[in-house]
């Protein structure tokens, strides 16, 4: 089963969500008080809950768009300054463990053009921003930041809905030319930068990866 919902993004106005009448987006807000919508939270969660009880493997994904407020001082003309988006917030991580004690066995996030940390929750798997596999974006090639163009692919296996094996290989993504934004395998050093990146990542979670060269596994039940 997938459940797919967004949050943010300006072009996201009432009129574009769903109703009980219309088709339309899966909307969660998020309130200037940290907190998500009460009645968009439950009628999630109750979904989730319903999947759960039909489906053998159940995935939620999440478009988002909340990636805090502009703070950055300084830095390149053109350039993102929402540099809290580097950083997962701490209202997503409570959410994407609520989904997983209701029935979720996966939960992904995407939107922001950034690579987060991994998360494995009761056996069930939480990547919080795996970065872009394709971008194409109208914004100048700075807009985001190097960052923006460094990303992984996860390869994933699950048993009766447990997460049992998880590896990761790098991408780097065409910067300009007829190819922009397309993904391709990292090699060397750039395949090391982002394998390292995000075992640094994924280890405040408790996540602990072995790197062995151009990819990456994450270890279960080790020391």
């Amino acid at each position: 089963a997938l459940i797919a919902m967004a949050s943010g993004a300006v072009q996201l106005t009432p009129d574009t969500w769903a109703g009980p009448d219309k088709p339309g987006v899966n909307f969660l807000a998020l309130g200037p008080d940290g907190e998500l919508d009460a009645r968009q939270r439950l009628e999630i969660l109750n979904a989730v809950r319903e999947a759960a009880a039909r489906a053998d493997l159940v995935v939620v994904y999440h478009h988002n768009h909340y990636w805090g407020e502009n703070r950055g001082v300084d830095g390149p003309p053109g350039r993102e300054l929402r540099i809290d988006r580097f950083e997962t917030p701490a209202w997503m991580e409570r959410w994407a463990r609520e989904l997983v004690d209701v029935g979720a066995d996966l939960y992904v996030v995407h939107g922001n053009p950034a690579l987060h940390g991994v998360e494995i929750y009761k056996e069930r798997l939480i990547p919080y921003g795996l970065g872009n596999y394709i971008f194409h974006t109208r914004g100048g090639l700075d807009r985001y930041g190097p960052l923006a163009w460094y990303s992984v692919v996860a390869d994933a296996q699950f048993e009766d809905g447990r997460l049992t094996a998880l590896g990761f290989r790098p991408l780097v993504l065409a910067m300009d030319g007829d190819a922009r934004g397309a993904p391709y395998l990292a090699q060397g050093g750039e395949a090391n930068a982002i394998l390292g990146r995000l075992e640094d990542l994924s280890s405040r979670y408790g996540t602990r990866m072995r790197i062995d060269g151009e990819s990456a596994e994450v270890l279960f039940n080790e020391p």
